[in-house]
């Protein structure tokens, strides 16, 4: 049982474990963000819907806490509750980065080449070199602004779910009850927190995130909320039952100098997408095959493919589009929405030859 502070040996103990924290915080706190992400990334694969939920109903939880245990003085005066303070940053991280990469992993990236945890690995070594950043990122402020991207992020998505549609008052609704949560947690945080002083530049982070999110959707800079792009590649061939052949490019040489794809005129090749949506919902997604033009310095449409997805599959509704007689140079397809919203695009170098 830990000592109440109160007594010297009670006080020393308390110094004695703040000290502790104090002194390993450069490591730990940049670690406890990519021990969230990298749990949250293992959850996401094994639960289902309704747990990932609830999962992220405890983050959001855990984060309030915790900023309330950092930012408020009474719970400075409770003895037991300064023990709580001196780990709660930790948990606050490990809760964040769990939060982020959930909305990430549901929205913002693909579940195959762009998962979330090589970015916030990237943001802890920054934080751990960096004691400027390190100081940035663990402000109220800055917490205040990622929890309501991610809860923007996540209700609607919630949202559509409920609804079984991608359509914008389905999104729009979404953010206004995010806006009523994050109102009510805010109001929680600024009187339990001790927050009363920095009320108004609080208000205008959340208002801010509100007004970016959504002018990048209706400005289709983003694609609708929870339309993601799961796979996407490139192929020779692609069966009825979705066995694909695929060029053998070895992961470096594509990682750093694109995809090269050598192509026998007149044979086609297949692009194909996984792309996740709500259950029950449906909608059309356009593979816009571009070639680009050295002369013109400009990528040029050549082709645009469209067919129609259904959601509810957890690992994307599969599809395809395929051209024949590619001719020889840079090209790219562009996996996008009727309306133009860009869900990712596959890059690669057509060498033509027998």
């Amino acid at each position: 049982m830990i000592p109440i502070p109160g007594s010297r040996q009670a006080l020393e103990t308390y110094k004695r474990i703040r000290a502790f924290a104090e002194r390993y915080e450069r490591w730990f706190m940049p670690l406890m963000l990519v021990a969230g992400t990298a749990f949250d990334v293992w959850q996401f694969r094994v639960l289902d819907l309704r747990e990932k939920f609830i999962v992220m109903t405890v983050y959001v939880i855990l984060v309030m806490g915790s900023m309330i245990l950092t930012t408020s003085k009474r719970a400075a005066g409770i003895p037991r509750l300064r023990y709580f303070q001196i780990f709660a940053p930790f948990a606050q991280q490990f809760a964040m980065g769990g939060l982020l990469s959930t909305a990430l992993l549901f929205y913002w990236f693909s579940g195959t080449f762009s998962v979330m945890w090589p970015m916030i690995a990237l943001i802890a070594i920054l934080m751990i070199s960096n004691e400027t950043l390190r100081t940035i990122v663990i402000r109220p402020m800055v917490q205040i602004g990622m929890l309501y991207f991610a809860l923007f992020s996540l209700f609607a998505i919630w949202f559509a779910h409920i609804f079984t549609s991608l359509s914008w008052p389905v999104f729009l609704a979404g953010g206004l009850a995010s806006m009523v949560v994050m109102t009510l947690l805010l109001a929680l945080l600024i009187t339990v927190g001790d927050l009363y002083s920095d009320r108004i530049r609080m208000w205008l982070v959340i208002a801010g995130v509100f007004g970016l999110m959504n002018a990048c959707y209706f400005l289709n800079i983003i694609p609708p909320i929870p339309l993601a792009l799961r796979d996407a590649t490139m192929a020779y061939s692609v069966t009825s039952d979705y066995v694909l052949v695929t060029p053998e490019v070895p992961w470096w040489d594509a990682l750093i100098f694109g995809e090269t794809i050598l192509v026998t005129p007149g044979n086609p090749l297949y692009a194909y997408t996984a792309i996740y949506a709500p259950e029950d919902s449906s909608t059309t997604i356009v593979h816009v095959w571009q070639r680009y033009d050295s002369d013109g310095r400009e990528w040029q449409t050549e082709h645009r493919l469209s067919f129609d997805i259904i959601g509810g599959r957890p690992d994307g509704y599969r599809g395809y589009s395929m051209v024949s007689s590619l001719a020889g140079g840079k090209w790219r397809v562009s996996v996008e929405t009727t309306t133009g919203q860009v869900l990712g695009r596959i890059g690669f170098t057509v060498v033509t030859g027998e």
